[in-house]
């Protein structure tokens, strides 16, 4: 329940919010409504709210996050403010967005989550070239009777909850190099990304690393995958430990060739000595260091080629984006997508078709949460909807 104060000019003044969140038959979901109450303000400027959040027990399963985790429920809430503002005061829905949207950055929300970076208007003026096009799509289509319309979100996330992650890297008597992180990765690609990122610094081939995680026995420290957080901070972490590594390939390298630690660079998976042009590859180094069995270690370096690295951040990330659609209700009720555009600012992309592969799927489950499914209990708290 919900009061939105706006001027007649079309200026987001105020809000009153009473969120209600259905805990089921335990508490430890009630933070999922701290996350959609601090960021219920979404990318707009408004600076005076108010919201009373109440946990309800009741008999049904405990509540606990879900792909999202109150993030999308912020954006319904303050999207559907805007839409509804509009109709009101008789706007466009485009124009009532970009007189509130944040245009100056590093930005605080009134309730303290620091929006680093972003050009929300860039985003609202892209959107608005596909938006008017559908706009004109749906108004040809509604000649011909059908039932269509457009919709349009601007949404910011909060990501790379923490507080740290953990990664090894350890370059293997194979020459291979082996990635262990504390992230548990569960089909979101993770582990490729995190194998490129090494690969990267150390200038190899992708298929000579191999990421390992979920094995106490090999890394005992980690939080999980969740919150939009594990290639964020597993992958600084690993980024870091391998960084380390290349620093101690270096020395050796140094070392093994007679010169000087400070005549040496090193590139493209390679310890090259600048003066005489004379290199080694890592595979070399390692058969050098580990191929004297039974005899003596005559120099004044650590055989030593693994490191471990711990990654946190001081504050949360703020991705964003628009998407619009253009959708149609047919007569016997159904919703049919017509056509739909996802614009979305993540920052740097390691990995393309993953980071496109995780937007199709979040656009695909948001559209089955929306309009497919839905959770029912009897009286007595059974879930009886439990299979398809």
């Amino acid at each position: 329940q919900l009061r939105a104060g706006f001027t007649k000019s079309g200026e987001w003044r105020a809000l009153i919010d009473d969120l209600v969140i259905d805990l089921g038959a335990a508490t430890h979901g009630y933070y999922l409504a701290d996350i959609t109450a601090t960021l219920i303000s979404g990318p707009y400027r408004v600076k005076d709210i108010l919201v009373e959040v109440y946990g309800v027990r009741t008999n049904k399963t405990p509540l606990d996050q879900y792909r999202g985790a109150g993030r999308p429920e912020a954006s319904f809430v303050y999207e559907r403010i805007m839409d509804m503002a509009a109709e009101e005061l008789g706007m466009d829905p485009i124009e009532i967005r970009r007189m509130n949207v944040i245009t100056e950055l590093p930005y605080t929300n009134p309730f303290g989550h620091h929006y680093d970076s972003g050009n929300y208007l860039r985003m609202l003026s892209l959107a608005e070239q596909y938006y008017r096009d559908f706009e004109r799509k749906a108004e040809e289509l509604k000649r011909q009777g059908r039932r269509v319309g457009v919709g349009l979100s601007l949404y910011i996330e909060q990501n790379n909850f923490g507080p740290w992650e953990s990664a090894s890297v350890r370059i293997k008597s194979d020459g291979k190099i082996l990635v262990i992180i504390g992230a548990a990765p569960h089909g979101q690609g993770d582990a490729t990304a995190i194998a490129q990122i090494v690969a990267d610094e150390l200038g190899v081939d992708i298929n000579q690393v191999e990421v390992s995680w979920g094995d106490t026995e090999l890394i005992g420290e980690g939080f999980g995958t969740f919150g939009s957080r594990t290639l964020t901070l597993a992958g600084n972490a690993a980024l870091l430990a391998a960084r380390s590594v290349k620093e101690r390939l270096k020395t050796l390298g140094a070392q093994l060739m007679g010169v000087n630690i400070e005549e040496v660079d090193y590139e493209e998976g390679k310890v090259v000595h600048r003066k005489s042009g004379r290199s080694m590859s890592i595979t070399e180094i390692v058969s050098m260091i580990t191929g004297n069995v039974g005899g003596t270690w005559n120099y004044g370096a650590e055989p030593k080629l693994e490191e471990t690295a711990y990654f946190g951040f001081k504050d949360y990330t703020y991705p964003y984006g628009s998407h619009v659609a253009l959708v149609e209700v047919t007569e016997e009720g159904l919703v049919r997508v017509l056509d739909y555009v996802a614009i979305d600012d993540i920052g740097l992309v390691v990995n393309p078709m993953l980071a496109e592969g995780q937007v199709i799927g979040g656009v695909i489950q948001g559209f089955g949460e929306t309009v497919l499914e839905e959770v029912k209990y009897d009286e007595s708290g059974n879930l009886i909807t439990q299979s398809f």
